[in-house]
């Protein structure tokens, strides 16, 4: 099995035949992750939006054939502070401050992983390698441009995702009524 870029695929097969190889993609868990799939994840590569990540079958792969087994999706992204942190929670976030310019901070870049998620039909590969690879890549850019904070959003009525986040080193921030969504992050440095 090979993790692979889609910008890297896109220099060797056509925007067709990878957007056909995504509309044979299931994943009868989230169907929202199944339709970025379908109809999404090309254009937000295109548009330089996010960058997604796929796990291919080398074997099939060398055989000019793209089958993907799982992708994750990675963007830059805002996490809003929620209004009860206090100043050294916010202080520990952002690791330097909690304010600028004398007023409280509001919010801090992260890499957010927008969509992680394996075909119904595969099995070789778990959540837990899956989001390994993803955060392998956010400790990259932290490397290269800085940056200390991971974010996820899960459906807060999803608690085993939720307890699956907790497990790898997640911790909930904030829930959002409006969306269903809570957002966890995860930090990295070089500690």
């Amino acid at each position: 099995m090979l993790l692979v870029s889609m910008q890297l695929l896109r220099e060797h097969f056509s925007d067709n035949q990878i957007k056909r190889a995504f509309s044979s993609f299931s994943c009868r868990r989230d169907e929202d992750i199944e339709m970025f799939a379908k109809r999404r994840a090309m254009r937000f590569e295109k548009a330089s939006k996010s960058r997604t990540y796929l796990f291919v079958d080398d074997a099939v792969l060398s055989g000019g054939v793209l089958d993907f087994i799982a992708f994750f999706t990675m963007a830059p992204q805002i996490l809003h502070l929620p209004e009860g942190l206090t100043p050294e929670q916010i202080k520990e976030l952002d690791g330097i401050s909690d304010s600028i310019h004398g007023k409280r901070l509001s919010s801090l870049p992260v890499v957010l992983i927008g969509q992680l998620a394996r075909a119904d039909e595969y099995s070789s590969i778990s959540g837990d390698e899956m989001l390994s690879c993803a955060l392998g890549i956010a400790t990259e850019v932290h490397h290269a441009i800085g940056g200390r904070i991971v974010m996820v959003d899960v459906k807060t009525q999803a608690p085993g995702l939720i307890h699956f986040y907790e497990r790898n080193g997640f911790r909930k921030i904030s829930d959002d009524l409006d969306t269903g969504l809570s957002q966890m992050i995860y930090m990295l440095g070089d500690r």
